[in-house]
């Protein structure tokens, strides 16, 4: 208050205060922190007369929150601002349903995934981005956490599954901050967790055949599988194995090579290694045989091929196989003899908007006939798409823009959807295709399967 009051002298006319719903860096509003830092803020701006107050949302460090969770803290603002700083959340939660027929509560239970915990100097939260993002190998974030008690992680996770078992009845609750969206942090944070868990203990007691279940039986059933830019090692004889298992089953497995050895390469490629040695220019051009298109890759190694069972894709410019395909039981195996994927990830503006939409051309071209569950398909690298079911016959469809340059993007519906409603920015449908035009990047579409 006496701050704001000076700031009134100083400038001779009332100061426009800013306040905040936490929103950074978390992946759901904070209403513990919110709440604490804009009920004093009120009483200042009360006590020195201030009328005028915006409450600012930041995007630090990224700007993942779920951006529509900030309502039910809003609620709780308005509803504090305009009762004399006397905030009653019944109140606030009759506004919210109006306003967006959801659970005020729940919104609120949801912000637990910034869990709190108390310390010798008081409360504090789990940073969960921090814990979803942290090296699985280094564990730095896992290690300082621990700081707080050697079953610290232990209690986190059970606090964990217990919200997410609170929340999963209410999935579909969309009105405010997305619901779903945050079983599924949950259901990552929880994986994660218990798996680091799992194969700590399994490492401590040398415990051979857990730590082989957890590195094989864990991956998780797919229609596809990618292993790109593989070196040294690659993957071990039972990944492979476990990975041909379900290839021969229906599963599709694309693997890059760097200089990885791997001990069943043939039966896997459906080539046989002839010589290698190390190129004197590593940067190749290969050539698509199907139109004769042609895509620079490196690899300082060169295998040189023969064919055994595999149909070549591409070339090298002096025939060696460079793509390959190969049908195994009822999938199939994908094989490129350059590590694109590393390689690209070392060149400048390789995913900026001017270069490198012909390598995603070449990854849709590969995978797109085996993905015929996926509602939607883009055109555009530089569109990323999620999809999320809301009801067995509805779908709700997010498009981000990357780009900086492109203002409107396709995409297609698959033959069994058709767009029920446009939530933010624009749409303009034409058969099974729909022109995107983003509002600050974003779009939100619901579709339904047809009757």
């Amino acid at each position: 208050a006496e701050k704001l009051a000076a700031s009134r002298e100083l400038n001779g006319h009332a100061p426009l205060m800013a306040s905040a719903i936490r929103t950074w860096p978390v992946f759901w509003t904070n209403c513990d922190i919110t709440f604490g830092t804009v009920r004093p803020c009120l009483e200042g701006c009360r006590r020195s007369g201030t009328r005028d107050i915006i409450y600012t949302m930041w995007g630090d460090d990224g700007g993942f929150c779920e951006f529509e969770s900030v309502f039910a803290a809003l609620a709780w603002a308005a509803d504090c601002a305009f009762h004399g700083g006397k905030d009653d959340e019944t109140r606030a939660a009759a506004l919210y349903r109006t306003l967006f027929g959801a659970d005020y509560f729940l919104q609120l239970k949801a912000g637990e995934i910034e869990q709190p915990f108390e310390t010798p100097d008081g409360k504090n939260w789990i940073m969960a981005a921090a814990v979803m993002w942290d090296d699985p190998l280094m564990g730095i974030v896992w290690h300082e956490y621990r700081h707080f008690g050697e079953d610290f992680w232990e209690k986190a996770l059970a606090k964990w599954q217990a919200l997410l078992a609170e929340l999963q009845p209410h999935r579909g609750e969309t009105g405010g901050g997305d619901l779903d969206h945050a079983c599924v942090i949950l259901e990552a944070l929880t994986a994660k967790v218990a798996f680091r868990l799992a194969l700590l203990d399994a490492y401590r007691k040398r415990n051979l055949p857990r730590l082989t279940d957890l590195a094989e039986k864990e991956i998780p059933e797919s229609d596809l599988y990618l292993l790109p830019s593989l070196y040294r090692n690659g993957a071990p004889r039972r990944t492979q194995n476990l990975l041909l298992e379900r290839v021969k089953n229906g599963a599709v497995l694309y693997l890059s090579l760097g200089d990885a050895f791997l001990s069943s390469f043939e039966e896997i490629t459906g080539l046989q290694i002839k010589e290698t040695k190390i190129r004197s220019n590593p940067t190749e051009t290969i050539t698509r045989k199907s139109d004769a298109k042609q895509f620079a890759v490196s690899n300082p190694r060169k295998w040189i091929y023969t064919v055994t069972d595999a149909e070549v894709l591409a070339t090298e410019s002096d025939g060696n196989p460079a793509l390959t395909r190969r049908k195994y039981g009822k999938g199939w195996i994908y094989f490129l003899s350059f590590p694109l994927e590393q390689w690209l990830a070392d060149q400048p503006g390789a995913f900026d908007c001017r270069d490198g939409k012909e390598y995603f051309d070449l990854y849709r071209e590969l995978f797109a006939p085996h993905l015929k569950r996926i509602v939607t398909e883009k055109s555009s690298p530089f569109l990323e798409i999620t999809e999320h079911p809301v009801t067995s016959d509805a779908c709700e469809i997010v498009a981000l823009s990357y780009s900086d340059t492109t203002n409107a993007f396709e995409i297609t519906l698959s033959s069994a959807w058709q767009l029920s409603e446009t939530a933010v920015g624009k749409a303009i449908v034409s058969g099974k295709k729909i022109q995107l035009s983003p509002k600050n990047g974003l779009c939100r579409l619901i579709v339904k399967q047809k009757k």
